[in-house]
């Protein structure tokens, strides 16, 4: 829940294995125990408070535009080609090659920026 706000690979990692972005407002409910949503919350208390949730949510759907196609398509495998990158192999030839490094890494001619991914055919 809520990834988009989380630390940058783990709405790259939701995306490695073909899932949604899903964002609750005031998820953080539980405050004497564990709370397994996280501790990061979308709030609307203030207007800026707002535009930072939306601002987020919004970008998410940005990025999951990208693969939203991919819902109805199996995973055929989950590659580790480096410490750093990961690719999903999709029935249909498709395959994301994802980036979990803080820094640019290059993979078959092609750069993929920090905590991003590129789409292959």
């Amino acid at each position: 829940m809520n990834s988009m706000i989380k630390e940058p690979n783990s709405f790259l990692l939701n995306t490695l294995y073909g899932g949604r972005p899903a964002a609750y407002f005031y998820a953080k409910y539980r405050t004497k125990s564990f709370n397994w949503m996280g501790e990061e919350d979308l709030t609307c208390a203030t207007d800026e408070a707002l535009d930072y949730s939306v601002g987020h949510i919004a970008a998410a759907y940005r990025r999951f535009s990208q693969t939203a196609d991919l819902q109805y398509v199996f995973i055929d495998d989950i590659i580790d080609i480096s410490p750093t990158l990961r690719l999903a192999k999709y029935a249909d030839g498709t395959s994301l090659v994802c980036n979990f490094a803080d820094e640019p890494t290059a993979f078959e001619g092609q750069t993929i920026p920090p905590h991003d991914f590129i789409r292959l055919k």
